[in-house]
């Protein structure tokens, strides 16, 4: 019995040896290599900025100020109010870059007016994508926003009509955000705009926005209508 298991031993080493060495001339001794596991390159760490250094928005603005392009980026480090009477205006070609709920609260002026070679744009600082949401642009009651080719991303909701507010935007682009517009004035008006959301396009309470050749791509409800609060 043993003689016969050595035997079909024997049998199997003679006939597996030139099968191993023929394998090894065919494929080389990469086999005898450590096996090695390639490393996928992780999300950035928490609070990464895609920018370090620019221009910083002032937090509250009571004068007239111009930013350009040769100030980019501009950063929004927090809540930027601009007061009544002041007016901020944006040149083309300038980059807006924000810190994660940030926002700019319009109760003077805003004007961004990029051109078809260099528009405007307003999106998140943040490397991390479960940090880029801000809170847009805000015009508030006698607050007045001009908007021309102008891209706004990751915001929720990227432009807000609060009552009492005039709001324009021509050739504007939202992308990236949750909502695109809010809107509770009689006086918000976009065209030939392009509002692109995760969630609900446009969000009106209690009065609709004027929508010209505006096209709106959402992930539920592309204009919700809700009714006031009593």
């Amino acid at each position: 019995m043993r003689t016969r298991s050595a035997a079909i031993a024997l049998g199997l080493v003679i006939i597996l040896t030139p099968l191993f060495f023929l394998g090894e001339r065919l494929l080389g001794d990469t086999w005898r290599q450590p096996l090695v596991v390639p490393t996928l390159e992780g999300d950035p760490p928490d609070g990464t900025q895609l920018f370090d250094s620019g221009t910083l928005m002032p937090t509250t603005i009571d004068d007239v100020v111009t930013f350009t392009a040769a100030d980019n980026p501009v950063f929004v480090a927090g809540n930027v109010v601009i007061s009544p009477g002041a007016a901020v205006v944006f040149d083309p070609g300038t980059v807006v870059v924000t810190v994660e709920f940030a926002s700019i609260h319009v109760y003077g002026t805003l004007t961004s007016r990029g051109t078809v070679e260099a528009p405007i744009s307003f999106s998140s600082n943040m490397a991390h994508w479960n940090e880029r949401t801000w809170s847009g642009i805000l015009a508030h009651s006698g607050g007045q926003v001009s908007l021309t080719h102008t891209n706004i991303s990751h915001a929720a909701p990227a432009l807000s009509c609060l009552p009492g507010s005039a709001v324009t935007g021509t050739a504007v682009n939202i992308t990236l955000s949750l909502t695109g517009l809010y809107d509770e004035s009689d006086n918000c008006v976009l065209t030939d705009s392009r509002i692109q959301t995760v969630a609900d396009g446009v969000v009106s309470v209690g009065s609709e926005p004027t929508l010209i050749d505006t096209i709106i791509d959402a992930g539920n409800q592309e204009i919700r209508v809700s009714t006031p609060a009593p």
